[in-house]
């Protein structure tokens, strides 16, 4: 299945062998734990509305896409909280770009000809790093 970002007006299709690498880093439910001025502990479970880290990567060998959505990437992730819909194996979900670490995406050129970097210039997308909102 194809695993798309799109902002209503632009659409990347990035190729299936990228990967989900984080899908199973993280639980929706979390807790505060305290304790009362006896020592008794106080545990209070709550469920997260949302902050799903979802980091999609590739490799050197896989996982390309042109310089142009590379660029159009970069453009999208340097709106402070632009939203973006991703579809990943037929769900669709609201996701912006996870900022926290520095970069929200990683790529680099498949081969490094001259200084141009046409728009059809292959480039391997290493990491994409949303949070879904």
């Amino acid at each position: 299945m194809p695993i798309t970002l799109s902002d209503g007006a632009r659409t990347i299709t990035l190729r299936d062998d990228v990967q989900w690498v984080d899908e199973f880093g993280w639980q929706p439910v979390s807790q505060s734990i305290d304790y009362t001025l006896s020592g008794a502990v106080v545990i209070e479970p709550y469920q997260l509305q949302g902050g799903r880290p979802i980091t999609l990567a590739g490799a050197d060998d896989r996982a390309w896409i042109t310089y142009a959505d590379v660029q159009q990437l970069q453009s999208w992730a340097s709106e402070a909280g632009k939203t973006l819909q991703l579809t990943l194996r037929g769900s669709t979900r609201s996701v912006v770009f996870d900022a926290r670490s520095g970069s929200a995406i990683a790529a680099a050129p498949v081969a490094y000809i001259d200084d141009a970097n046409l728009p059809g210039d292959w480039w391997a997308v290493t990491a994409i790093k949303l949070l879904e909102v």
